[in-house]
């Protein structure tokens, strides 16, 4: 389960990681990253220059406009900006429960709710979780056997390398959920990441869920930020359950701001990274001591199965990080024993380095 200790020796660790970070000027992933202090600075020149005013609890011209905006798009009725993610995914399967009477949802194993979330689903709401599917593979339309209130399908799977089930696979799972009258809600954390892949407008992708979120923070770079989608009489009942949470602050706006600001800078961009991760996976798959997960990248993320154990690699990645100011990433325990995971999620920073670059990093890495 996850859980972070914020003791005084983790603050240590932070701070002297964030050190070494900004000491580097090449990055595997995403994009590299902005002192706070510009951050912020963009966020007052937009709203200068736009005229952009603050929400007073979720009421305002700009942060309404933006739902707005994310609901067309999307192809959705309503829709509401959250501070995070947790709070609309828990929301979202409560207020399914509700009507159905039915505390049961389903979703699978490697979900963020499950894994990153301290079982809120179950401390706050009293909802029964029921696991879909094989801990290894995306779960299929198959999977949804029993009467439940929804079903929550994360596309992509990122705990399995950002894996996509197929769009027919996909289809079948929304006809099954329709057909059985469950909910089927969309963990749409990386879905500005999955559509290249399926080639298909985001509306037609999202078509069949009856409720979706979606984040700004993940590949889009912003501060902090989510949305909440679905019918109006759903974004109503939201509301009213993000109140009752604390989520309903006295203004959003420096979030709603930066999320706007990154939807726009990146929204166009996941078909580029997507193709340079596929272009990635292959170079790296040549490398003894990695193996590539999904060896063919469905979305511009992949996971790295590397030779060695995460204390050893970490070692090596702080010396890659002082001698060659090239910052790999965070390095986690992994199966089998003795081996070491390692998420890529290709953006900006990526573009800027080539495959022979990255290539003699990892060598080094490896001390190959």
């Amino acid at each position: 389960m996850f859980v972070k200790e914020y003791s005084k020796e983790r603050q240590a660790e932070q701070k002297r990681r964030r050190e070494l970070v900004l000491g580097c000027t090449r990055f595997l992933s995403g994009a590299a990253p902005r002192p706070a202090h510009e951050e912020y600075r963009e966020i007052a020149d937009y709203m200068k220059a736009t005229g952009a005013e603050p929400d007073v609890y979720g009421v305002g011209e700009f942060l309404n406009g933006f739902e707005e905006e994310i609901a067309a798009l999307l192809g959705y009725p309503a829709a509401v900006f959250m501070p995070t993610g947790i709070m609309a995914q828990q929301i979202a399967l409560r207020i399914w429960a509700d009507r159905a009477a039915n505390r049961k949802f389903g979703l699978h194993a490697t979900s963020h709710l499950e894994v990153n979330e301290q079982l809120a689903y179950l401390h706050v709401h009293r909802l029964d979780r029921v696991l879909l599917g094989e801990k290894s593979v995306p779960y299929a339309a198959k999977d949804l056997g029993q009467p439940l209130a929804s079903a929550l399908l994360e596309l992509p799977y990122r705990r399995l390398g950002g894996v996509l089930p197929s769009w027919e696979e996909l289809e079948a799972i929304k006809s099954t959920a329709a057909t059985k009258k469950m909910k089927l809600h969309l963990d749409g954390a990386r879905l500005w990441e999955s559509q290249p892949y399926y080639g298909k407008p985001l509306a037609d992708l999202c078509r069949g869920f009856d409720s979706a979120y979606v984040s700004f923070y993940k590949g889009l770079h912003a501060i902090a930020g989510s949305m909440l989608l679905g019918p109006a009489d759903f974004i109503k009942d939201a509301r009213v359950w993000q109140r009752r949470h604390g989520g309903n602050v006295y203004t959003l706006h420096p979030y709603a701001v930066s999320s706007k600001i990154n939807f726009d800078r990146f929204r166009n961009r996941f078909p580029e990274y997507w193709a340079r991760a596929r272009t990635l996976a292959r170079a790296l798959a040549g490398i003894a001591g990695i193996t590539v997960r999904p060896s063919d990248p469905h979305t511009p993320m992949m996971h790295l199965l590397l030779a060695g154990t995460p204390d050893h690699l970490s070692e090596r990645r702080n010396l890659i990080a002082r001698e060659d100011k090239f910052w790999l990433g965070g390095l986690l325990d992994s199966d089998p024993p003795g081996s070491t995971l390692l998420e890529v999620a290709v953006g900006n920073a990526t573009l800027a380095r080539t495959d022979d670059e990255i290539v003699a990093v990892f060598r080094k890495l490896l001390g190959s």
